[in-house]
């Protein structure tokens, strides 16, 4: 398979932004309040969907930290760096510090495939040789615009998600196949001895 790609600093194929720097910890409200995602909300996986978010009362101008569809998180402090897609179904939220927001020219990348990248080996490994911190690692900002994006045409990056995809999945049946059968080895393995 041929295709044209090119390589890209990542600051030239999205805007990066910072998330909204909380003064103290937040505490969710029942009414009223906006729907803000944490670090600890963002957790490994391709796609996030924030519809089910708390709401939090929020201080000052936060319309600059809405996330939706199409933009992509960040997690730059923690063991690992990983990047997450915004669901297309999702609901718009606020982003907090220090997940930072990275918002794709959807003409040049996909992004998934920005969150797929980022996630990958090559660009997990650019983290480690600029990560900062002994006790908490952090990616600084210049350190992730200057992480290089191998950008292929926009087909090329859509069946690259959809393989992924399709291999988490496959992942994903393989494992309850064996959950399943073990739990048959085991019904059958007790039926005998129940009787012998």
């Amino acid at each position: 398979m041929t295709y044209r790609k090119k390589i890209a600093r990542l600051a030239d194929v999205c805007k990066i932004q910072t998330g909204y720097t909380a003064r103290g910890a937040l505490k969710p409200v029942l009414s009223g309040g906006v729907k803000a995602m944490q670090l600890r909300d963002v957790q490994d996986g391709v796609v996030f969907d924030a519809s089910n978010l708390p709401s939090y009362e929020l201080n000052g101008a936060i319309d600059r930290y809405w996330v939706g569809p199409g933009d992509v998180l960040f997690r730059s402090r923690g063991e690992k760096n990983a990047a997450i897609a915004v669901a297309g179904t999702s609901g718009a939220a606020i982003a907090v510090l220090p997940l930072l927001i990275l918002r794709p020219n959807h003409n040049v990348i996909e992004a998934q495939y920005l969150a797929w990248f980022i996630n990958q080996a090559p660009s997990q490994k650019y983290f480690d040789s600029c990560a900062r911190g002994t006790g908490i690692r952090m990616i600084s900002r210049p350190c992730l615009e200057d992480l290089e994006i191998v950008v292929p045409d926009l087909g090329v990056q859509r069946r690259v998600v959809e393989v992924d995809r399709l291999a988490r999945r496959e992942g994903e049946l393989q494992m309850l196949l064996v959950e399943k059968r073990a739990a048959l080895s085991s019904a059958v393995l007790l039926s005998q001895i129940k009787y012998a």
